[in-house]
């Protein structure tokens, strides 16, 4: 079975339609293995000749090779590199590519840049799904069996091999150890039961579920997928009881509470990509095209290197990246980065700069402006996302009567209508977009114009009456509505711009509402409070636009790490019951639940498709979270002489952009 033939995206036609248009603009980056003779060709650094194969590396790897410092090129890579084609031309080796992070939980800065290796990957049009550190894979035909062969000689960045004994690592040491994996990710369970892996050699594992799970290609591609391929046995067993028996003597010298503790002082969060941990120990060994130099949060700048043993090439036999190095400046004032684009300083980047509403709607008359005279010019980004902003009220709330209000559709209802959303638009946005709820876009199959429109009217009279009729007639002197028990309603909203939620509150003081303004800068210390059911509410974007089927989080409650912050207590119920924190849902929602699971259940395209309309139907009648307006396509900087940039590329944390446009062939001219 060829697998790029047996697997569409998402098992509709969404991406196809959305992103069909991109395809020209972007290309298709047709990746292969090397099975065929390496072509002859004048050397652009060090050469090596391994049978009938010819490969090029970097002049300053072949130096290192020279000096007896690293083995020859060909031995460092597999047997089958993968093949990328550049989407211009063919690139040059050298020179040192200048980002901008923020100093707080901008992981996602590294993820998407210099991340992103999973066993298979979305192809650069979004439109499937390729093989990437898998060299191939076959799928049983009722979708409950999933078999992977790896590259052969494939290495992590220090040289050691890479095998199935790693995956093995990761899923009997780490994912089964009830300590370090307390709770499953929904994506590795089918039928109440975990995933089962078994190793078939030392290139090969099979990946077997207790009923179908149609979606689990999907989720491998996903930055979720990483987890799998990211922990390197030869460096982490010394942290792990089973392998070092000196373990309690490790804790000590750590000054670590157990062994648990010192494994995830390591890396982090199990079982999320969403980690900063994991980019604060270059130690540890990565299957990156560069490796970072320094710890993410404690060195300015944070260069990461080209890493020596990285397993692509062009189609001339050149190893990858072309770029010896990323620089990464840390500014955490947004004004600062647009700075650092005008002055030429970014040399191609979208995250921090155009990549989210905020951002789009403010610097892009700036950075416009500015193009000619700092040497860059602009790429697309065509948002996946469906909303600019999701307000979610906390559904499940620890105080029993916000909990009663929040959960009364009519106060939901209420205080949409009392949103000013052209105002916002106009203010916050610079006029871009229109009003929208949470909804699938226009683009997607799945789009219902009613659903995407349902309680957009500004109308304060109307939201007045459904105020009311949620039973807040009461007010106390300063105009503010009272809850059933007498107290002044009033709730803080976590975690949006803060000039927006500015907005929001004058609109809902004059239906009567007290909305607090609360924290807008720190996102760890959002996410701990959320997490724990501590918010009253939450702002976030609107994820699910066009990805609909593999990112229906604001759909229904999809799980505890997904953002589905309106009803953060059912999504633990639906990914791991035996939470604390868990709660069980209303029938209704437990019905969403059911079907989703039946999507994962079956292969049939039409039927998937029938069952999220479902889903859909549900959550527009349930109403579960409030939204603004449709978000416009974003940008990224590029600058003059910065090469193999798509002109437009689609964005999501999904489709983690620019990672699947393989940034390892991007080179400066």
């Amino acid at each position: 079975m060829n697998p790029a033939e047996k697997t569409p995206v998402f098992k509709v036609a969404s991406i196809a339609i959305a992103f069909l248009v991109l395809a020209a603009g972007i290309g298709y980056f047709y990746v292969s293995t090397m099975d065929g003779r390496g072509s002859k060709r004048p050397s652009t650094g060090g050469m090596a000749f391994i049978g009938e194969r010819n490969f090029s590396e970097a002049p300053e790897l072949a130096e290192k090779v020279a000096k007896g410092e690293l083995p020859p090129v060909g031995e460092r890579l597999p047997k089958n590199p993968l093949i990328v084609v550049p989407h211009e031309k063919l690139g040059k080796y050298g020179g040192t590519w200048h980002l901008v992070a923020k100093s707080k939980s901008d992981h996602n800065a590294f993820l998407r840049y210099l991340g992103y290796e999973n066993l298979v990957r979305w192809n650069a049009s979004w439109t499937g799904i390729i093989p990437n550190i898998a060299q191939s894979y076959n799928v049983s035909s009722d979708s409950r069996e999933y078999t992977f062969y790896l590259r052969d000689g494939l290495k992590w960045s220090d040289g050691k091999p890479f095998t199935a004994d790693d995956i093995m690592f990761w899923y009997e040491d780490v994912f089964l150890d009830k300590v370090l994996t307390p709770v499953y990710q929904d994506w590795l369970i089918a039928g109440g039961k975990p995933v089962k892996v078994e190793r078939l050699g030392d290139r090969a594992v099979k990946f077997s579920f207790e009923e179908p799970n149609s979606l689990f290609l999907q989720s491998l591609a996903h930055p979720k997928g990483g987890e799998i391929v990211s922990y390197p046995k030869h460096a982490l067993s010394g942290y792990h009881p089973k392998y070092n028996p000196d373990i309690d003597q490790a804790v000590k010298d750590a000054g670590a509470k157990d062994w648990a503790d010192l494994f995830q002082s390591k890396f982090g969060n199990i079982g999320t990509p969403d980690n900063q941990t994991r980019w604060q120990h270059p130690e540890i060994p990565t299957l990156n095209a560069w490796v970072l130099q320094g710890i993410y949060g404690k060195d300015a700048p944070l260069v990461a290197a080209r890493n020596p043993y990285y397993w692509k090439i062009d189609p001339t036999g050149n190893q990858l990246p072309y770029i010896n190095r990323l620089e990464y400046a840390i500014e955490d004032d947004s004004s600062k980065i647009i700075d650092l684009v005008l002055a030429g300083k970014v040399d191609m980047q979208d995250r921090n700069v155009g990549s989210s509403m905020i951002s789009v709607a403010t610097a892009r008359a700036a950075i416009e402006d500015g193009a000619t005279k700092g040497g860059y010019h602009l790429f697309k980004t065509v948002f996946a996302t469906m909303n600019t902003m999701m307000i979610s009220l906390n559904l499940n709330h620890k105080d029993p009567a916000l909990r009663e209000i929040f959960q009364n559709k009519d106060f939901r209802i209420g205080l949409s209508h009392a949103l000013n959303r052209e105002r916002i638009i106009d203010l916050i946005f610079a006029g871009y977009g229109i009003p929208y709820q949470g909804a699938p876009r226009p683009e997607s199959p799945f789009y219902d114009e009613e659903m995407a429109k349902q309680y957009t009217e500004y109308d304060v009279a109307k939201a007045n009456g459904y105020l009311d009729r949620a039973g807040l007639k009461e007010r106390d002197s300063a105009g503010y509505r009272k809850r059933p028990d007498g107290k002044r309603l009033t709730f803080t909203v976590d975690w949006g711009d803060a000039k927006a939620l500015a907005l929001i509150q004058e609109d809902w003081k004059a239906v009567g509402i007290d909305m607090k303004i609360g924290n807008t800068t720190d996102r760890t210390a959002f996410y701990s409070r959320k997490s724990n059911l501590d918010h009253d509410a939450a702002v976030w974007t609107g994820d699910g636009g066009i990805d609909v089927m593999q990112e229906p989080r604001y759909y229904f409650p999809f799980g505890s790490t997904n953002e589905s912050n309106y009803a953060l207590a059912w999504g633990y119920w639906f990914t791991s019951p035996d939470n604390p924190l868990a709660e069980e849902p209303p029938e209704i929602v437990k019905e969403q639940m059911s079907l989703y699971r039946e999507i994962r259940r079956t292969a049939d395209e039409a039927k998937q498709n029938e069952l999220m309309a479902r889903i859909l139907d549900i959550a527009k009648d349930q109403f579960y979270a409030i939204g603004v307006s449709l978000p416009v396509d974003g940008f990224g900087i590029v600058r003059d002489g910065f090469k193999n940039v798509p002109e437009a590329m689609p964005a999501a944390f999904v489709y983690p952009n620019p990672a699947p446009t393989n940034p390892s062939q991007y080179f400066i001219e």
